[in-house]
């Protein structure tokens, strides 16, 4: 089976910061994966031979930047071990400052060899930059609808005709699927679909006929795989995988089964690209270093409500709060977060709404436009001297009146006891030569609640969770000593407690003009204490 035409969807890569004209200085040439969005500057996340990546150079123009909007770039890359560099092979470029271009969609060589790796800007006026990267045997991605990474993957099923896989036309057992994406490498390598954890050897995983730098991977679909709009889904290379995107599955004709309910005409929306609203309460205490003071810290104990209308992607993002958790530790070079992708705002008016809690407590939330919150306090305390949270553990409700769009509703609040932090005090040195536990008091944990450890810095970090009735985790020496030696950035250990999401809460948020759409509710704890790293 092959494919003639495949359209893939690329969005800017993040804002680059302006440099001057020399050595490489973080983000002036910003250079990721074009399938998983990973940056390419760690031999971990480095680009195979052959494959796509996008540049984005906009740090350069930027009013604080050393080009002006009409001075043209050439981009050039220079081999691992080579003297000189050569002109890159471009495939598409979105014009930005004076009508020249400064993103990029570009090839790697394909003769390339594996190691460290240059890409140069090289301005008309004379200036030049460049950025390094890493080449590696493979770092294969699929491409995805959204062009996140982590978002549906690009796919189609063939039977009689070709048909894209969406949310109202998910894959069955037995379909044959086609997936894309880039950064294969060598054909000699071993590559299996992993759907939900069930491996498939695909009958063919090569290079895309006409399509230059984009690779093809054809697989049957197994049996055994649940109903569900997001089963997850990667492609192994040599044991290894990029990005982990969603496919939607269903076991007859007709939508996927959505987590929340969602209709199928709500889900025949996000198919065609429209947004549908979603609502979340988020009970969050949370305890943070104070940047403008040293050595003290602040506490912000909020509650807030949104009603918001997102895209596909962004409805993944906040059903996927509702994905079990699982226990181990994984390591993370790429730095970031991953957020909902939301389009513009509606005047989603609610009233004022209030939240009531144990004792009498009634707050009043701020905010209109779809957001609604309570204040935190302003005030900075030393690290031994915070006050408990203000959250009492038990039953908190969000209790709204109702306005212009929507009805009058209440949504129940659990909250779980506070996060208790045995050894908070004493966490800092941490050593890249030992492992990092981390204590906590587990008394009033149910299996609803999961613990979730990390210590970072800079773009790099270590997670580990586990029950929050374990009490302890333990974040292993063997990944610390590989974060990276940031000489810039504080290093931070934090604590998060969060719902296991087995059981969420879902509510139902009303509309004046008849209808509803769904929401939920969650609660977490997080505590994070600047520390040395040895």
């Amino acid at each position: 089976m092959t494919t003639k035409s495949l359209i893939v969807a690329c969005v800017a890569a993040l804002p680059a910061l302006a440099q001057t004209s020399g050595p490489f200085q973080s983000f002036a040439i910003y250079v990721v994966h074009s399938a998983t969005r990973r940056t390419a500057q760690t031999p971990e996340t480095g680009l195979a031979p052959g494959s796509l990546c996008d540049i984005n150079i906009t740090g350069l123009y930027q009013p604080s930047g050393s080009l002006l909007p009409d001075d043209k770039v050439t981009l050039r890359f220079r081999a691992p071990g080579a003297a000189a560099a050569r002109d890159m092979t471009i495939l598409a470029s979105q014009p930005s400052f004076g009508g020249f271009p400064a993103q990029f969609i570009a090839l790697v060589p394909s003769d390339t060899p594996l190691g460290q790796a240059d890409v140069l800007a090289v301005a008309a006026s004379g200036k030049s930059f460049s950025t390094t990267l890493w080449i590696a045997a493979s770092d294969f991605g699929i491409f995805t609808k959204a062009a996140a990474g982590y978002d549906a993957a690009v796919a189609q099923v063939w039977s009689n005709t070709p048909r894209t896989v969406g949310l109202t036309t998910p894959v069955q057992a037995g379909d044959w699927v086609t997936l894309w994406g880039t950064g294969l490498g060598s054909t000699d390598s071993t590559v299996l679909v992993d759907v939900a954890g069930i491996g498939v050897a695909p009958s063919y995983s090569g290079p895309a006929p006409g399509l230059p730098g984009v690779d093809q991977i054809n697989f049957q679909f197994p049996a055994g795989v649940p109903d569900d709009c997001y089963i997850p889904l990667a492609v192994k290379v040599d044991g290894r995988a990029g990005n982990s995107p969603s496919i939607a599955t269903a076991s007859a004709p007709g939508a996927c089964h959505h987590r929340l309910g969602l209709s199928s005409d709500s889900l025949a929306t996000l198919d065609r690209g429209g947004p549908v609203p979603l609502s979340q309460s988020w009970v969050h205490s949370d305890v943070m270093p104070n940047l403008s003071t040293p050595v003290t810290y602040r506490r912000f104990d909020t509650i807030s409500l949104d009603f918001v209308p997102y895209d596909a992607a962004g409805v993944q993002v906040v059903t996927g709060l509702l994905s079990n958790r699982v226990s181990g530790c994984q390591l993370n070079l790429e730095g970031g977060a991953i957020g909902g992708i939301f389009l513009n705002v509606p005047p989603f008016d609610a009233g004022t709404p209030v939240v009531t809690g144990p004792g009498g407590v009634r707050i009043t939330m701020d905010g209109d436009f779809g957001h609604y919150s309570t204040t935190p306090s302003d005030t900075s305390y030393p690290l031994d001297s915070l006050p408990p949270s203000s959250f009492a553990p038990g039953d908190w409700a969000v209790e709204v009146p109702g306005g212009k769009n929507v009805a009058a509703f209440r949504a129940a609040l659990r909250i779980p006891p506070a996060l208790r932090w045995i050894n908070r005090a004493t966490v800092s040195p941490v050593s890249r030569a030992s492992d990092l536990t981390l204590q906590w008091e587990p008394t009033g944990y149910a299996d609803r609640e999961w613990m979730q450890g990390s210590v970072g810095v800079g773009t790099g970090s270590v997670i580990c969770q586990a029950p929050a009735t374990a009490g302890s985790i333990t974040i292993p020496a063997s990944l610390i000593a590989q974060l990276p030696a940031v000489t810039s950035a504080t290093p931070m250990v934090e604590l998060l407690l969060t719902p296991a999401n087995s059981n969420p809460v879902v509510y139902s948020v009303p509309l004046v003009g008849g209808g509803a759409f769904p929401g939920i509710a969650t609660c977490s704890y997080l505590e994070a204490v600047s520390v040395e790293l040895k």
